[in-house]
């Protein structure tokens, strides 16, 4: 499955599943006709580094911003040659190891220039992806566990995970007994009381203004 994660959200904005024979470079261009990116930032790992990805989202009318790996050696080794794209480092902290490392990272753009701030935001939007979504889906529901594959019966579950991770998220303006921020313990709540499950299905957005 392909997915497209609205950064700041965390909510799946749309999915596709990819066919038995093909992958997931041929998959994205046609998520892309799905959704209306006007003038959205397409940020995307080393895989969707292609030239047809990058025409889809300018045709889409979106600026891309693309990781550039080794998988586009030629390209890589063109940047690292001219030094002419911007280069930034990337930090990581290991809480367990108290260690830090440091790494160069490249990217491509259509981004206007003098948008530097813009394009390190993006950046480091991008992997807010990977945790609001894949890993909460993974951690949350357990979604790289599950061995369904009979039919559509993957792609569907994969459907009513993203919904449910919404309706979770979507309440953490409220306070349920017993729960605290975590995910998986208000899921087991609401499986556990009725009343807690209710709230969650049909209960309006919590005020984002309300003290």
């Amino acid at each position: 499955m392909v997915s497209a994660c609205e950064s700041e959200s965390g909510i799946s904005l749309g999915q596709i599943k990819v066919d038995e024979k093909s992958n997931e470079i041929t998959a994205v261009p046609k998520l892309l006709d799905m959704l209306d990116v006007k003038g959205c930032t397409i940020t995307m790992d080393a895989m969707g580094c292609q030239k047809s990805i990058a025409e889809k989202i300018v045709e889409k009318k979106a600026y891309y911003l693309l990781a550039v790996k080794e998988n586009q050696h030629g390209l890589l080794e063109g940047i690292k040659e001219t030094e002419l794209l911007s280069k930034p480092s990337c930090k990581r902290y290991d809480k367990k190891t108290g260690s830090e490392t440091i790494e160069k990272r490249y990217h491509i753009t259509n981004m206007p220039r003098g948008r530097a701030a813009s394009i390190a935001y993006a950046i480091r939007s991008h992997w807010s992806v990977e945790n609001k979504l894949h890993w909460a889906l993974d951690a949350t529901l357990g979604e790289d566990r599950s061995s369904k594959k009979r039919c559509n019966a993957a792609e569907n579950f994969s459907r009513l995970m993203r919904v449910v991770l919404f309706l979770l998220r979507r309440d953490k303006k409220r306070r349920i007994p017993g729960c605290d921020k975590s995910l998986q313990r208000k899921r087991k709540t609401a499986g556990w009381d009725e009343n807690v499950l209710e709230r969650l299905l049909f209960a309006p957005p919590p005020d984002e203004n309300a003290q």
